[in-house]
């Protein structure tokens, strides 16, 4: 016999209830943060809590969310971050103060047992905001964060940007060098607004004359840390722990300031001795001393030219192997801290290098020009990425005359400028098109004398 609706309903009530408070506890109870969701797909602030946040999944449907230890959550960005004055503390802070003059607002504040929520314990409420890898472009913006890849900072058409060049020299600078750097920067090339080309020196401990090192800053070039000893063999710097890297490279940064008279403010990046990674140590130092930038890590494929080449990228997220190619890469995040990579180099023969002076080119000033205007081409002709001509002042030797040849003809095209590497971040973190270049007060004509 067939049972009517009113007999099921008896026969399985306490199914029905069941059903009811389940439906009540999943899709009905509020949480007491102070936003409300209006749709899925948002994130709200915890209302006393800012390493918390929630995840909206309808109208005021909401799970609670938490970042890892030490990071709070940043509503600009969607993202887990360090503390700043953007991140959910500020809002908390606002809220309180709105209750306390709020008219009539005389109603007790939830009590603990009333707004505290255990954190859910389904892998996606835990994870999905944890600042791991692959870097997501919809949370990772600028000015704070960039993903690596050959995308243009601000989506500017190519032809609306510079084409920057980098010019960078490592290791000591003293007599044996300073003539070549006299000459090159002595020699009137200049920026389509008039100014001098600037380069960005990592200069280490070794033979390193103070004064030449005040010389070069007086003009406007920037001085990074290349470390204190610059020590052989390339294993001491993968084997290298936290101490070490910090008396090596905040080291170095100290003497810089000391001995050179250079503000420590105006020191901001590291390139590492030998390209020699040192894992998470390195970067961890880097962050905790507050430093703008590494140029450390090699991308760029060794077996095609074809590749369109990287912009810097932050280091918000873990970096994926395709562009950091060296050992002892950081396998955790480092929010804010850029990354200038070297990117490959090709001689005539398609044979690869991370720096300009490590390929084997035909001993002659015109292979030489050749050599940097085909390199320079790879970026200027695709997407304009940095154009990094990172040499050691040795191969100046024999070759800065094709040097300032090619330097001299790029800087007559108006859209190609010469800047330090912390004048190339400042551009790409508030990118300019080139009809307003001329307002950028970064790239003004610079002398710290």
């Amino acid at each position: 016999m067939e049972m009517g609706f009113e007999g099921v309903f008896h026969k399985y009530q306490y199914k029905f209830w069941l059903l009811l408070i389940l439906g009540h506890v999943l899709f009905i109870t509020p949480s007491y943060s102070n936003e409300i969701c209006a749709a899925s797909g948002g994130f709200v602030c915890h209302e006393e809590n800012p390493s918390q946040f929630y995840r909206c999944i309808g109208y005021k449907r909401k799970i609670l969310m938490s970042c890892n230890t030490g990071l709070h959550f940043d509503p600009e960005f969607n993202v887990c971050n360090w503390p700043n004055s953007n991140d959910c503390s500020a809002q908390i802070n606002r809220s309180k103060t709105t209750k306390l003059n709020d008219v009539g607002a005389a109603t007790k504040p939830p009590t603990k047992s009333t707004t505290t929520s255990k954190p859910s314990t389904h892998p996606q409420t835990t994870k999905i905001f944890e600042l791991t890898g692959p870097c997501q472009p919809e949370y990772c913006k600028l000015p704070k964060c960039k993903c690596p890849g050959p995308e243009i900072p601000g989506s500017l058409p190519i032809n609306a940007i510079p084409q920057i060049i980098l010019l960078t020299f490592d290791d000591g600078i003293n007599e044996h060098n300073i003539g070549y750097y006299r000459d090159l920067f002595g020699s009137n090339i200049t920026n389509p607004n008039g100014c001098p080309i600037q380069a960005t020196f990592f200069v280490s401990g070794d033979y390193t004359i103070y004064k030449d090192v005040k010389e070069l800053y007086g003009q406007g070039h920037e001085i990074a840390s290349h470390s204190k000893s610059h020590k052989f063999p390339h294993a001491y710097w993968l084997n290298s722990d936290y101490k070490t890297y910090s008396d090596e490279i905040v080291g170095m940064k100290n003497w810089l300031s000391e001995k050179a008279d250079i503000p420590a403010k105006d020191i901001r990046g590291m390139r590492s001795p030998f390209l020699a990674m040192g894992k998470d140590a390195q970067f961890k130092m880097l962050k905790d001393n507050r430093f703008y930038y590494d140029s450390s890590m090699v991308t760029g494929s060794l077996s095609t030219t074809t590749e369109i080449p990287t912009w810097p990228f932050t280091l918000d997220y873990p970096v994926n192997k395709k562009y950091c190619l060296l050992k002892y890469c950081p396998e955790n995040s480092y929010p804010g801290l850029w990354e200038v990579p070297l990117i490959r180099w090709y001689n005539d023969k398609g044979s690869a290098c991370s720096m300009a002076d490590s390929c084997i080119i035909p001993p002659n000033s015109s292979a030489v020009v050749n050599f940097l205007k085909d390199n320079f081409n790879r970026h200027y002709k695709r997407n304009k990425a940095p154009f990094g001509i990172f040499l050691h002042a040795p191969w100046l030797k024999n070759n800065l005359k094709p040097l300032k040849k090619f330097l001299e003809e790029v800087a007559l095209k108006n859209d190609v400028w010469i800047v330090t590497v912390s004048q190339a971040l400042q551009w790409i973190q508030n990118p300019v098109p080139l009809d307003k270049i001329s307002k950028f007060r970064n790239w003004k004509c610079k002398l710290n004398n």
